[in-house]
C-alpha cells in the first residue's frame, strides 16, 4: 500500500473498524433479528446499512477529529500527535474535512433509506459526533459526548434490524446501550488523564480504571434485563474475564505516570468488543458473540498496517 494510502487509513482510524463492526452487530442481536428468521427473509440485505452506517459515522469522526486538532497537535510536544497525517502534512486539511463530513452524510441518508426511525438516530448521532469532535473539549462533556456516540451507535443497529422485521423497537433497548455508553464514558475520562501532560496523572486513574472494570461486567446483565436468555452465564463469563486485566490495574498502590494511563487506555479500548460479545452472548445470541471475539486478530491486523496515533 501507499504512503498516502497508508496516512489515510491513520487518519480515519482503521485499525479500530472492528469496534465500530461489532458495535452494529451487537445492536442488530438486540434487535432479535439473528434468531426471528430476518436474515432468511428477502429482505435482509437492508441489514448491511447498519454495520455500513457505523464505520462510515465512526470514521468520518475520526477524520474531524484530527481536523479539529490539526493545529493543536501541530504545537504539541508529543512526537505522534505531531506525526499524525494533518501536522506532518500527509493529507491536506480541506481532504480529511470533506471526506470526514461525505462519510456521515452518506451513513445518515443510507439509514434513512431503511425508515424513520433509523434516520432519526442516524441524525441524532451525526450531530453528537460533530459536538465531539467540535464543541466537546472539556473533561467532562467530551467523555458524555463519546459515550452517547457509541450508545447511540448501538441503538441505530438494532432499529435497523427492528424496521427490517417489520416491528417497532423496544425502547428498553436503551437499558444495555446506556450501560455500554457509561463504559465508554469511563474510558473517556481516563483520555482527559492521557491527554493532560501539565502534571502528573497521581493516583487518579484507579477509579476510572476500577469503574471501567466494574461496566464491563455491567454490560451483559443490562443485556439480560432488557431480553432474558439461557446465555447469560456466557457473555458473564466473558466480560469478568475481561476485567480481569483492568482490575488488577486498579489494585496498583504506587502513582501512575502517563505511559502507565496509556497502557491502561489500550486495554480498556481493546475490551470495547469484549462488552459488546458479551452483551450479545446474554441476549441469547452465543454464535453472533463469539464470533464477535474474532475481530480481535483483525484489529491487530489493522494497527500493523495503520499504527494509531
Amino acid at each position: 500500500m501507499t504512503s498516502r494510502g497508508v496516512a489515510l487509513g491513520r487518519l480515519v482510524r482503521l485499525s479500530l473498524a472492528p469496534s465500530a463492526l461489532a458495535d452494529a452487530l451487537c445492536g442488530l442481536a438486540l434487535g432479535g433479528v439473528f434468531g426471528r428468521g430476518v436474515l432468511v427473509q428477502g429482505d435482509w440485505p437492508a441489514l448491511l446499512v447498519a454495520p455500513f452506517a457505523s464505520l462510515c459515522l465512526f470514521h468520518g469522526g475520526m477524520a474531524l477529529n484530527d481536523w479539529a486538532d490539526r493545529h493543536e497537535d501541530a504545537a504539541c510536544d508529543v512526537v505522534a500527535r505531531r506525526n499524525r497525517p494533518l501536522p506532518s502534512g500527509a493529507i491536506a486539511p480541506t481532504l480529511a474535512l470533506v471526506l470526514g463530513l461525505g462519510l456521515i452524510a452518506v451513513a445518515v441518508a443510507a439509514a434513512a433509506s431503511v425508515g424513520r426511525a433509523p434516520a432519526l438516530l442516524a441524525a441524532a448521532l451525526a450531530i453528537a459526533v460533530l459536538g465531539y469532535d467540535f464543541v466537546g473539549r472539556g473533561p467532562l462533556l467530551g467523555p458524555l459526548l463519546l459515550a452517547q456516540c457509541r450508545a447511540l451507535d448501538v441503538l441505530l443497529a438494532a432499529a435497523i434490524g427492528a424496521e427490517v422485521a417489520g416491528r417497532a423497537l423496544d425502547p428498553s433497548v436503551s437499558v444495555p446501550a446506556l450501560a455500554y455508553g457509561a463504559y465508554v464514558f469511563a474510558i473517556g475520562r481516563l483520555g482527559r488523564l492521557e491527554d493532560d501532560t501539565a502534571r502528573a496523572p497521581g493516583m487518579r486513574p484507579r477509579r476510572l480504571v476500577a469503574q471501567a472494570a466494574a461496566l464491563l461486567v455491567v454490560v451483559p446483565l443490562a443485556a439480560a434485563a432488557y431480553e432474558p436468555s439461557m446465555w447469560l452465564a456466557l457473555g458473564a463469563a466473558l466480560a469478568l474475564a475481561g476485567a480481569v486485566a483492568p482490575a488488577r490495574l486498579a489494585a496498583r498502590r504506587d502513582a501512575w505516570s502517563h505511559a502507565d494511563v496509556v497502557r491502561a487506555m489500550g486495554v480498556l479500548l481493546r475490551r470495547l468488543v469484549v462488552a459488546t460479545a458479551a452483551a450479545t452472548c446474554a441476549v441469547g445470541e452465543p454464535v453472533v458473540g463469539l464470533a464477535l471475539l474474532a475481530l480481535f486478530p483483525l484489529g491487530v491486523a489493522l494497527r500493523r498496517v495503520f499504527p494509531p496515533s
